[in-house]
Formats: structure tokens, C-alpha cells, sequence
């Protein structure tokens, strides 16, 4: 907090530095998310690699984490964001289940139960092992400092951000659409979604792509 005081955050440096990160084709990329929450309904934002860079650009933002209970099932962790020049802070529990979900049971896996997925298919819950379990808790984490951690920055620098994202990728695009296509049904097929669903999704063939669309596309495997 003492150094915070001494060394205030210049919010119009700060500014710079995010638009800066912004006309970055690779970081613009990664910027924004749209997720579908059902119904045709989606939501979309800034993502967890734009929360990052924008708490690193803002400063005198500290994120901690604290493990409040650990057994057998379940580790619940604490995560705060705080502004330490303004003594504002967000945070928020989160449980974790000591488990992974798995099409089949591997030779070794401890089977704890199974469950029909959302698609009709049954798959296996397992125990985590300690990889396994670290990402789960990395990634619940990340969520948790992206939701609080935006909260401490300016909407209208997100708004600014967000349309300097959008220009950054779309003269990155229109160098060479076909090579983004095929770069976002390669990363998609590792995903198990294929071209032919990509197809159904946008209701034409992938061939009548636009810009804006793959845009859309980029946004959703964010």
C-alpha cells in the first residue's frame, strides 16, 4: 500500500499501454470471448488474457490467493483483486471437486461414478491427479481474477480496447482470410468440432465466410 501511495498509476499511460497491447495481432486474438449460454442467447467480453494485461498495464492492482480448505473431494480457495491505491477490493470462494470427467476409464483411474452428458452420452467421473487438478483449479482461478479483476478498470477503456481489437483484426484478416479459416478449423478440430459443424453453425458453406464471421468463430473457441 506504501508504495502504491508513492508511485500513483498514471491512468492515461495506462491507457496507452493497453491499446498498445491491443494492435498486437496475436494478443487481439485472444482478447474477447463470446460463449453461448443457451436459447441462441450468448454472452460475450473482454477474456482472461485481456484482464491480465489490462490489471498489469492499470498497476498497484495486487491478486492473491489463499487455500481456505483442502480434503479428500474438494479445495476451496479464496481470490482477491485488490486496488491498492484506492483500498478497493473484489473476491469470491470457489470449491473445487477433486474430480475429472472422462469418456472411458483408463487402466488405473479410480471410478467414482458416471452421469449423461448435456449431448446424451455417458461419461465417467474419476479422480483428478494432481495435473488434472491443477488445471482445474488454474482455471477456475482465472475466471474468478478476470470477473473481479475488470471490475477495477474503467469501462470506457474496455470500450476503447474492445474497438481497437476489432480493427486490429480485421486488417489482419483481410491479408488472407483463407489462412485464418483454416487456422480456426484446425484449432476447432482439436476441440472435436469439425468443418461441417462450423458450416451448420454459420448456416452456409465455409467457403462464403466473411470477416465478421470469422470473428464470431474466433470469439466462440476463446
Amino acid at each position: 500500500y506504501a508504495i502504491a501511495i508513492h508511485r500513483p498509476r498514471d491512468i492515461d499511460e495506462s491507457r496507452l499501454a493497453i491499446l498498445k497491447a491491443c494492435k498486437r495481432p496475436n494478443f487481439a486474438k485472444s482478447a474477447w470471448y463470446v460463449k453461448p449460454v443457451g436459447g441462441g442467447q450468448t454472452v460475450e467480453g473482454p477474456s482472461i488474457r485481456f484482464a491480465e494485461e489490462a490489471i498489469k498495464a492499470l498497476k498497484n492492482i495486487r491478486v492473491s490467493t489463499t487455500v481456505l480448505h483442502d480434503d479428500a473431494e474438494t479445495r476451496t480457495v479464496h481470490i482477491s483483486v485488490t486496488d491498492l491505491e484506492n483500498n478497493l477490493s473484489y473476491g469470491k470462494d470457489i470449491s473445487i471437486a477433486k474430480t475429472v470427467e472422462r469418456s472411458r476409464v483408463k487402466d488405473g483411474q479410480k471410478l467414482l461414478g458416471q452421469r449423461v452428458n448435456s449431448g446424451g452420452r455417458v461419461v465417467f467421473i474419476v479422480e483428478a491427479t494432481e495435473d488434472e487438478l491443477a488445471n482445474k483449479v488454474a482455471a477456475a482461478e482465472s475466471k474468478i481474477i478476470r470477473n473481479c479483476g475488470l471490475r477495477l478498470v474503467p469501462q470506457d477503456l474496455i470500450d476503447d480496447a474492445h474497438a481497437v481489437v476489432l480493427e486490429t483484426l480485421r486488417q489482419e484478416d483481410a491479408k488472407d482470410p483463407d489462412a485464418v479459416k483454416k487456422a480456426l478449423c484446425d484449432a476447432f478440430v482439436e476441440h472435436g468440432v469439425k468443418p461441417a459443424d462450423l458450416a451448420a453453425f454459420l448456416g452456409h458453406p465455409l467457403a462464403q465466410i466473411t470477416t465478421s464471421e470469422l470473428q464470431t468463430l474466433r470469439n466462440m473457441f476463446n
